[in-house]
């Protein structure tokens, strides 16, 4: 059972927290030079900086919801281990 415990801490411990995972998506398709052009520009630019607002809301909501699943199923794992 502490073993179990154990491992499961390791587990939550290893993984990137949900802000850097964001982030990293975010990153991934715009770069930090083009994200503060796009903040710069977002009233010149509006459907680009709309376009980017999108991107950003969809990946925060994505990534929240699979990192709650994530602590559900551990929670539960944890739960399961202690009875």
């Amino acid at each position: 059972m502490a073993q179990t415990r154990n491992k499961l801490n390791e587990q939550k411990n290893a993984r990137i927290s949900r802000e850097q995972m964001i982030a990293t998506i975010i990153n991934g398709r715009y770069s930090i030079d083009d994200q503060i052009a796009l903040l710069r520009q977002k009233d010149d630019k509006p459907e680009e900086y709309a376009a980017f607002y999108q991107f950003a809301e969809a990946t925060k909501a994505a990534v929240t919801a699979e990192y709650e699943a994530i602590e559900a199923e551990e929670a539960a794992a944890a739960q399961a281990t202690e009875e």
